[in-house]
């Protein structure tokens, strides 16, 4: 498809394609969302940051998320539901939290 395509050809285009592979326009929201989470994630884990920082930024994105269940654990000012305290407890979690999502995804995507 070129830039000068006559849109209507473009749209028809599209059409086809839609009726021929529907499995590649299904969108599960979910999905998404968690890939998307997995990724702003992995990119705070991996910033270079301190690990203050880090924690900071976590917390951030929990808000941000409307305070998902499963990220409690990662989350430096709730209290730890195994009763492990300090830092380095909270980076095991976060390194074991993007281990499962990301297995999580890899199961669950249509895209694999």
């Amino acid at each position: 498809i070129s830039y000068e395509s006559d849109p209507h050809n473009v749209v028809s285009l599209i059409e086809q394609l839609a009726a021929k592979y529907p499995h590649y326009l299904k969108l599960d929201f979910n999905i998404a969302k968690r890939k998307w989470r997995y990724c702003k994630l992995y990119s705070i884990y991996n910033s270079g940051n301190s690990q203050k920082n880090i924690l900071e930024n976590v917390a951030i994105l929990y808000d941000d998320l409307g305070f998902p269940n499963d990220m409690e654990k990662i989350v430096y000012y709730l209290p730890p539901k195994d009763g492990i305290y300090g830092i380095n407890h909270l980076f095991e979690n976060l390194c074991q939290f993007l281990n499962d999502e990301k297995k999580w995804i890899d199961n669950n995507s249509i895209d694999g």
